[in-house]
């Protein structure tokens, strides 16, 4: 687990090695070990370099330095990430005749590469970005796990291609100056999206998009490809029940053996739910006398903790427990660090709770933890999509049966009879209806805060989007769903916000349910083996551990989350908001006087309370430390 830089220079300035060290030395949280870089000359006076910041954690030698050259001096490579069934490709590699220098599963990488090229991607199990520089061809090759577990960002311009871990790091290379992006920060702001597509917060920077390879020509400066290399098949095979809950099992304990591969100490990030649980257990039953070291955020507020949740786990497996509190006065101390750590706004306050969680871990000596992430847009989780399944069973002219399940749906603790019919209306809603019920209903006006004529003078589109799947199946629609927040939209903050809160603490964070094999076997199930007949989610992977899993944690039906007291935090915190509103630069789409207004209304209980008060909050910090940055300002 690693950062990776590099740049390219048409026309390169005379301190590119001075400038080029400084952006990598941003990435030293996420590789403190060791640092490489090389340069290459392309063409006449252009210029490239690649550059590495190493957390050691497979072959801890020097053997491991990148970047990396291949034995046949054609390729080298910069790679951020782990290859969890790097064992098994090194043994195919080996029969055919590939001869290793290290303990690596970056040079095994590199020669899966040379051997089998872009076909080697859906075989690998492991998050990563890397950069393949073919010093033949003189191109550059940039690829993207299939869930974007690790970041990857871009900008490309007439002078200029710059690739990074971290966004500051381009920001530091970039020879034009840069602008925020309106669009997407009317989403964040108004709809509550973010990550979900190419774009970032910044205008001229962009995301290689999960599951994506893009390829540029050094000679030309040009993009020549840019392309999806997976995505999931959720085709329904024959399954009985007892059969798919066996090789789900298998799955799942075969991802957790290959997650554990690791030359460091390794801990758990336990919450108390179904998935983290499931994760620490697992373990405990592959390997009985293997210390286990768990970490948990731990509410104050008694209505949401889960301490009792993770005292029974921790009790199960005999593990260590590292608890972490905190409350608003911790969040005021440390948020100016939190957004820096996250380099974008984000979503809300549990960011913060998390990035402790990880602080804990590194504290006791940890360098790498599992985290249960992944598995409700795996599983059918959260509320189950009780519109897709409907739909589904309509698709299908089962009437009778999509009926009884909204009735037994609905009986679900938080969950409603309202909300059932909402999220089904939504499924069936075409597009161009949901743009006229927003004309109508006036949802698609801008809030009084935001400047409605520099947003229209910025071409920003007003209209929440309804997503839109990839390849819908009539029949398959919760299974379409998941696949779409699999790779495309829903999971990507959440990867992001892990990513970034676990490295700023050099905590390489893994997530074992998302690998591509679990994730195709688990999508060519029948849909109600993942949210049964009677509304229950995650219906087969809870039967899957049992006997693994303690029952009480199988069969709990309250779902708290990672959730911290934000409203009465934003309450404690309200005059430190406004003072900093007030006393920094605004972008020119807000309007600050009737912001604070529109935040004193929600805190005083005049307007519903949600997360969109965080991202007011949020954003405002984030773009007055922007503003520093690209002003050298003061303020």
């Amino acid at each position: 687990m690693c950062g990776l830089l590099g740049s390219f220079w048409v026309k390169p300035p005379s301190d590119r090695e001075a400038v080029f060290s400084t952006a990598l030395a941003m990435q030293k949280h996420r590789g403190p070990d060791d640092k490489g870089i090389k340069s290459f000359t392309i063409g006449e006076s252009a210029y490239l370099s690649l550059g590495h910041a190493r957390l050691s954690i497979i072959d801890l030698s020097a053997n491991g330095h990148q970047p990396m050259r291949s034995q046949c001096s054609k390729f080298e490579i910069v790679f951020n990430g782990e290859i969890y069934n790097y064992l098994e490709l090194k043994d195919e590699l080996v029969n055919l005749g590939y001869i290793f220098e290290s303990e690596s599963d970056t040079e095994v990488l590199l020669n899966a590469w040379i051997e089998w090229g872009e076909a080697v991607l859906p075989r690998l199990e492991g998050m990563y970005s890397f950069c393949i520089f073919d010093l033949v061809q003189e191109s550059v090759t940039l690829i993207r796990d299939p869930f974007g577990i690790k970041p990857l960002f871009v900008h490309h311009s007439n002078s200029q291609l710059i690739f990074s871990s971290e966004l500051s790091s381009v920001l530091a290379l970039m020879t034009k100056d840069f602008k925020i992006d309106h669009q997407t920060a009317f989403n964040y702001l108004n709809h509550g999206f973010y990550d979900n597509t190419e774009s970032t917060f910044i205008a001229d920077i962009t995301h290689v998009q999960p599951a994506h390879i893009t390829k540029y020509c050094l000679k030309t400066n040009s993009c020549i490809k840019n392309a999806r290399w997976w995505f999931p098949c959720i085709e329904e095979k024959k399954w009985t029940f007892e059969e798919a809950k066996t090789a789900l099992r298998a799955a799942f304990l075969d991802s957790i053996k290959k997650h554990l591969r690791s030359d460091v100490p390794i801990g758990c990030a336990l919450s108390g739910g179904v998935d983290s649980s499931a994760i620490v257990c697992s373990i405990r039953f592959l390997y009985p006398e293997l210390p286990i070291n768990t970490f948990s955020y731990i509410a104050q507020d008694e209505s949401i903790s889960e301490e009792c949740w993770v005292d029974v786990v921790n009790e199960h497996v005999s593990a260590k427990s590292h608890k972490v509190y905190a409350d608003h006065a911790d969040l005021s101390s440390s948020i100016n660090e939190l957004v820096e750590v996250q380099g974008e706004p984000f979503g809300g306050t549990s960011i913060f709770v998390q990035k402790k969680v990880y602080e804990a871990a590194r504290s006791a000596g940890v360098k790498v933890t599992l985290d249960g992430q992944g598995a409700d847009e795996l599983l059918g989780g959260y509320s189950g999509y009780p519109g897709q399944i409907i739909h589904s069973l309509i698709d299908k002219g089962r009437f009778i049966s999509a009926l009884s399940f909204l009735v037994k749906w609905k009986s679900w603790p938080n969950r409603s009879l309202k909300e059932g019919l909402l999220s089904t209306i939504w499924s069936f809603m075409p597009h161009s209806w949901f743009e006229y019920y927003q004309k109508i209903t006036g949802k698609a006006e801008s809030p009084v805060w935001l400047d409605a004529k520099v947003l229209h003078n910025e071409n920003v589109d007003v209209f929440r989007r309804k997503a839109q799947y990839v390849s819908p199946v009539k029949g398959r629609r919760l299974m379409t769903r998941l696949a779409n927040g699999l790779t495309v939209s829903g999971l990507q903050s959440l990867l992001r916000h892990g990513d970034r809160n676990s490295m700023s603490a050099s905590i390489e964070s893994r997530v074992p349910f998302l690998t591509i094999p679990l994730v195709e076997l688990v999508l060519s199930f029948p849909e109600e083996f993942l949210v049964s007949k009677h509304g229950a989610t995650k219906h087969i992977f809870k039967e899957a551990m049992r006997g693994i899993v303690p029952d009480e944690i199988l069969d709990r039906k309250d779902k708290v989350g990672f959730t911290t007291p934000e409203y009465s935090w934003m309450q404690s915190l309200r005059t430190e908001i406004t003072e900093q509103i007030v006393n920094n630069e605004a972008p020119d789409f807000v309007k600050k006087d009737l912001l604070i207004k529109e935040i004193d209304a929600v805190l005083d209980g005049k307007k519903t309370f949600g997360w969109h008060v965080w991202r007011k909050v949020n954003y405002m910090r984030w773009y007055s430390s922007l503003y520093k940055v690209r002003t050298g300002s003061n303020v």
